[in-house]
């Protein structure tokens, strides 16, 4: 299994016409992590991981924003139709 991860390393590695970069990276970098997990917890060959990210405070409960009424959304669409009329005016402006 270790050769065909390697044949495949190398087709992503090799960019086609219509392939971007980014995909031939990440298809490089599944293929990497699919090894690793294959590979024996004693291979010579280890994976090194990136540095996890330093521990953050979460950041504070968002709260939620008024409803809009289905009354007074009724009347400004009214409203916006009414001014339509009478002006060239775009809507909500």
């Amino acid at each position: 299994m270790g050769e065909k991860a390697l044949r495949s390393a190398e087709r992503a590695s090799s960019l086609s016409a219509g392939q971007s970069s980014f995909a031939a990276a990440l298809r490089a970098q599944v293929i990497q992590r699919a090894g690793a997990a294959s590979a024996p917890a004693g291979s010579a060959e280890r994976v090194q991981s990136p540095p996890e990210a330093p521990v953050t405070q979460a950041p504070p409960a968002v709260t939620a924003a008024k409803p809009i009424s289905g009354l007074s959304l009724m009347a400004r669409v009214i409203w916006d139709a009414v001014v339509r009329l009478f002006t060239r005016r775009s809507p909500g402006r």
